[in-house]
């Protein structure tokens, strides 16, 4: 009896595939996050200030989740601080903060007051500007080239 369910599974799955036999997506190790030409057709620069991960929300909601891994927010802002576009100070409770230097502000990069449920926090916003640099800059920042290589684009 197991063995007939099996074989009606199989059949009802090259049905499906319109008579194909079609094999099973291999869920081996996804690739790091790649640039494609379908994720730079559905990236945007937003109209309002957001955080970095809301921004890169976009590239990872158009990649191919069971292939590709996220793009980390880590990744580009660890980059910013490089190029010396956002800085790292370590809070009282010890946690490391990234924020803009004078650089970062006139790329559009600013720091933001608001407040939680535990009170007032400080969030890193990045405005249109901001956010066309990084689409610019986002196959550098990929792949860990320097700025003296000639790719990095100024706005």
């Amino acid at each position: 009896v197991r063995c007939l369910f099996y074989v009606s599974d199989i059949l009802r799955q090259v049905i499906e595939n319109g008579g194909q036999v079609v094999a099973k997506k291999r869920s081996g190790k996804k690739v790091p996050f790649q640039m494609t030409e379908e994720i730079r057709g559905v990236v945007r620069c937003l109209p309002v200030p957001v955080p970095i991960t809301q921004f890169l929300a976009q590239f990872n909601n158009a990649r191919d989740e069971e292939t590709m891994k996220k793009l980390p927010p880590t990744l580009v802002t660890g980059w910013l601080v490089k190029k010396g576009f956002l800085f790292e100070k370590i809070e009282p409770d010890g946690h490391r903060k990234r924020c803009p230097t004078d650089a970062g502000r006139e790329l559009g990069i600013f720091m933001e007051t608001r407040q939680g449920r535990h009170g007032e926090y400080g969030v890193v916003l990045y405005d249109e500007s901001a956010q066309q640099f990084l689409i610019d800059n986002m196959d550098t920042i990929l792949s860990g080239s320097s700025a003296e290589s000639g790719v990095l684009q100024e706005k």
